[in-house]
């Protein structure tokens, strides 16, 4: 697209190279910047608006970009869309919201999927609709003189991608759920009497109805007036109690000691007295168990600090607590069990006092931030670098390859990451667990950089090129997927419940950064090295290769202990 732009007015391979980077960073680099507000905008209105709102920019801006004439305005159409996404901040914090480890490397594994089959496709896709005047001829619709296709090469393509978009956009409003705990189900009753932990005896709700006062023995015989209730004022009807649920029943159990008088006498404790059920509905649900007498099992939902859900305290079957500190085992539908370490010593997500700290206090969410967005700047700067060394002229350094010769490897390496982040991926992280996932992930970006430039080797056997090129696409796949997919997951167990939302604002505010920077360094590194002699044009992937195995030197700091 830039070598169109620049036809006829006498730019360089390094200017093209340079523009091309400055274009790919227009979209991330706004992005770096409204990331972390659009993260915290989530936590307050929720994640499926944000989805919406950057699902239909991007939509939007994409056809803009393929109507562009000139190098101004594809910048812009880029940019300005950029600073209204934060559709992977919200999908992220979803996950994290949804999932738990038993899960949770599936679910983060397709969405890292989708992002790259996007970086897949879309190139692909590009290059297969691109000029299809030049590719089909005049006859192809809209191809003759003047008209559309003709004077907007570029725009075929980025309008199935504007429907695609479209479409996205149609499936977010009417299938997507809102996670946000505090939306979640705020205005179900059938969802507040679960919370409430299920006791029917003090508080019933029937047929969508509420009575304050207790709940009269013939109720389920009278009619109560839409919208109306009992006056609270009056006495509590007499209670007809109801078995409670086989869960409520073992919860009972698990945590009697906690309902025991305090002298330790074996009694039964007095019968809390009657509350009115619309006030205990109105109530969180941590409150609502203390309201009718219950033991709360654990920390109100969406209140958890970061040593609930940090790296000190995660989901994991039949591991016992650390030597010094005592923890508590709770079941989880996950299949796991969650162990939670006493606040106080060795919790590394509570202050001395006792108080949650902020996320950017600690110091394995900082770790992990900063490790996830260099292990994107590197896969970004890959991305980057590749297609413009395999189109160069073969007198640069380059292959000398037409983006639609191109194309059949890249859509290899799509089919095999589709299969491996479906099938293989989940297993392996549950088996090595994705601090090691991520570090393998960043060991096998090595030979995956080398093997591209080594396809100079057969020049101009194009053939023995392209299965060099099919190998590279292929085990880069695998690779980006792995070390991608574990660095986000890292990042979703270091985040305190309750700054989900501002944890991968920051982490997508990097990741964007990343992202504008890659493609741009890539483009200036071509810059350096389409200058040096013609057997030295791999060193910008062995500069790859280099930064993958320091990025793996710096995750060994992470800890999940």
């Amino acid at each position: 697209m830039v070598r169109d732009f620049a036809r006829g007015e006498g730019k360089s391979e390094q200017q093209i190279g340079a523009l091309a980077g400055l274009l790919a960073a227009a979209g991330p680099f706004p992005r770096s910047i409204s990331s972390f507000p659009w993260g915290m905008v989530s936590d307050r209105i929720g994640r499926k608006i944000v989805v919406v709102i950057g699902s239909l920019f991007a939509a939007g801006g994409i056809v803009l970009y393929g109507a562009s004439t000139t190098f101004t305005a594809a910048f812009l159409a880029r940019f300005i869309p950029g600073i209204f996404n934060g559709t992977a901040v919200a999908l992220k914090s979803m996950i994290g919201e949804s999932c738990d480890a038993s899960n949770q490397a599936r679910a983060m594994a397709i969405l890292t999927l989708g992002f790259s089959m996007g970086t897949v496709t879309g190139p692909a896709l590009g290059g297969l609709l691109a000029e299809p005047c030049a590719v089909f001829g005049d006859g192809f619709p809209l191809c003759g003189a003047g008209q559309l296709f003709a004077v907007r090469p570029f725009l075929l393509p980025t309008l199935v991608a504007g429907i695609i978009g479209v479409l996205a956009v149609v499936t977010d409003l009417f299938l997507m759920e809102e996670t946000l705990p505090k939306l979640e189900g705020q205005s179900a009753l059938a969802g507040a009497y679960h919370r409430i932990g299920g006791s029917a005896a003090d508080v019933t709700v029937h047929d969508g109805r509420e009575a304050n006062g207790g709940t009269d023995a013939h109720a389920e015989d009278a009619d109560v007036e839409a919208g109306g209730s009992a006056h609270s004022g009056e006495p509590p009807a007499p209670h007809r109690p109801v078995a409670a649920p086989a869960g409520t029943q073992a919860m009972a159990a698990n945590f009697a000691p906690d309902l025991a008088p305090p002298n330790g006498d074996a009694g039964p404790n007095p019968a809390p007295d009657p509350v009115p059920s619309s006030n205990i509905l109105q109530q969180p649900a941590h409150d609502r168990l203390q309201s009718v007498g219950a033991s709360p099992v654990g920390p109100p939902l969406g209140a958890y600090s970061s040593a609930d859900r940090g790296f000190s305290a995660h989901w994991q079957g039949g591991r016992d607590s650390e030597p010094g500190g005592h923890a508590g085992r709770h079941s989880h539908p996950g299949g796991g069990e969650r162990v939670e370490e006493d606040e106080g010593e060795g919790s590394q997500g509570e202050a001395a006092s006792g108080a949650p700290l902020n996320w950017h206090q600690i110091p394995n969410v900082r770790l992990a931030l900063m490790g996830s967005g260099v292990v994107a700047f590197l896969w970004n700067y890959l991305e980057e670098l590749t297609p413009i060394y395999i189109s160069a002229p073969i007198a640069r350094g380059g292959l000398g390859l037409s983006l639609s010769s191109f194309t059949p490897s890249i859509i290899f390496g799509g089919v095999v990451m589709a299969v491996f982040s479906l099938t293989y991926y989940p297993a392996y992280q549950r088996r090595v667990g994705p601090l090691n996932a991520c570090k393998a992930g960043l060991w096998g970006g090595i030979p995956c950089a080398m093997l591209i430039p080594f396809a100079y080797v057969f020049v101009p056997h194009i053939v023995l090129e392209q299965a060099v090129l099919f190998l590279a696409m292929g085990l880069k796949a695998v690779f980006k997927i792995i070390s991608l997919t574990s660095s986000t997951i890292i990042i979703n167990l270091a985040a305190p419940r309750d700054q989900m939302g501002a944890v991968n604002g920051m982490a997508m505010a990097l990741a964007s950064l990343s992202r504008a920077l890659g493609p741009a360094v890539g483009g200036m590194a071509w810059a350096v090295v389409v200058s040096l002699p013609r057997g030295l044009a791999f060193a910008g992937f062995a500069a790859m290769g280099v930064a993958c195995a320091l990025t793996q030197l710096f995750y060994r700091r992470v800890s999940l202990d």
